[in-house]
């Protein structure tokens, strides 16, 4: 960053004149001609930008910080439309459809020992310890997939014994038809329901911003996070 000195108007316009004459105090210059006058102020401004300069230039940059790392443990499906890591207890009928979660990406099915195939074409994995950071439509993996024994279960919101609001139900309806809107903004509605202590919703990462604007334009009143943030 530049940054930029004011010369005060007197330092290029005074018109001093006369002999050079020597300080009796700092042995130096009291009076110069014009001409001399301008040339001594130009090189001091301009050695003074340069080292204003130098010195920003020589300042060492800030460091970008990292994305955020989250983690999960869960199955995986080889689907025709790419790696999904598999959001728990989406399989309810038998045999199984392909199951509903979030897009893998930086990883290949070559790393991942199939454990499963379903009539589709469908595969998919045993639990897997998955890393990776958020990138919107995907969970971008960071490090290969690792076995796991368990896969993690599902957020559970508060519970209470309140009744949902009348609204509630269309509420909910709503944001299921906003998938494609509400993805375009990097949330992943996973889950929603009415707990008796409000209305809830899981999604795929909570940044702040799920929360926020689901409650202002759905009226969720908890929102949860399936990923979870990591150090690792």
């Amino acid at each position: 960053m530049l940054t930029f000195v004011t010369i005060p108007k007197g330092v290029l316009t005074n018109r001093l004149s006369g002999p050079v004459t020597e300080s009796p105090s700092h042995g130096w210059l009291a009076a110069w001609s014009p001409r001399a006058k301008g040339t001594a102020a130009v090189v001091g401004i301009a050695s003074l930008l340069a080292g204003l300069i130098v010195g920003c230039a020589g300042a060492p940059a800030r460091p970008t910080p990292s994305p955020s790392k989250y983690a999960v443990a869960a199955t995986v499906e080889v689907q025709a439309s790419g790696l999904v890591a598999c959001y728990p207890g989406t399989k309810l009928s038998a045999p199984p459809p392909p199951c509903f979660g979030i897009p893998l990406s930086n990883v290949s099915p070559t790393q991942l020992a199939i454990a499963y195939h379903l009539p589709d074409g469908t595969s998919g994995t045993a639990p897997l310890h998955l890393i990776g950071t958020w990138a919107r439509s995907s969970l971008r993996l960071t490090e290969p997939p690792k076995a796991t024994v368990a896969v993690d279960g599902r957020p559970r919101p508060p519970t209470g014994t309140g009744t949902a609001p009348a609204n509630d139900v269309a509420n909910r309806e709503r944001m299921m038809m906003d998938q494609d809107l509400l993805r375009a903004k990097g949330i992943w509605v996973l889950e929603s329901g009415f707990s008796g202590a409000g209305s809830y919703a899981v999604v795929a990462v909570d940044d702040g911003s799920a929360t926020a604007y689901l409650r202002s334009h759905y009226a969720v009143d908890t929102v949860l996070s399936w990923l979870r943030p990591t150090s690792d």
